[in-house]
């Protein structure tokens, strides 16, 4: 009630940096400081945010700053301590290191966007040469009666080119989704 340090588990001395004996008797900023993510590069690290003394709260964007060492990204809530009367009498603060799972968000955020690109970059690869393909094969069906004979070996030669491209982008494709699959890739300079 106090906004005072009363106890701390081995994980709170371990995301803070602060022992318990050192942090009871605290104020909580001076132990639990913190910050919004969103400001974290702007260099400033102000004291615990207000919501933590709330008496319901729960954040997936705060982080955490120990005494020594990187800020910690943390999930964190907290519950009031109520006596019979309903008064809040203290609050039970949790933190939740969760770096590892929003570096691993990130990643995956980052390789779908990779994804949509090759995605695209592929699609227009393939349509390409579809394109030609059906072109070509339009003008056989409409002119095929008044073609010379050179001119009709001309488009065939260029629906086998851009066929065969088409088989190649496939390959290499296929060739891609094979290597994903192996549990071992051997990366070797060139």
């Amino acid at each position: 009630a106090d906004g005072r340090v009363k106890f701390m588990n081995p994980l709170a001395e371990t995301l803070t940096g602060w022992k318990q004996a050192e942090a009871v008797g605290r104020r909580l900023p001076q132990v639990f400081r913190t910050m919004k993510e969103s400001d974290l590069g702007r260099g400033e690290v102000p004291g615990v945010e207000a919501y933590l003394y709330a008496t319901s709260s729960t954040s997936t964007d705060t982080v955490l700053i120990p005494r020594s060492g990187p800020p910690i990204l943390v999930e964190d809530s907290n519950a009031p301590i109520k006596d019979d009367r309903g008064n809040i009498t203290g609050l039970v603060l949790v933190f939740r290191d969760i770096t590892k799972r929003r570096r691993a968000e990130r990643e995956r955020e980052q390789l779908i966007s990779e994804l949509d690109a090759f995605a695209h970059t592929v699609a227009h690869d393939l349509k390409n040469p579809l394109s030609i393909i059906v072109g070509s094969t339009e003008m056989l069906e409409y002119d095929f009666a008044t073609l010379s004979e050179p001119v009709f070996r001309q488009y065939l030669r260029s629906i086998a080119v851009k066929g065969r491209k088409m088989s190649n982008i496939i390959d290499a494709l296929l060739l891609l989704a094979s290597v994903r699959k192996l549990s071992e890739i051997t990366i070797v300079p060139l």
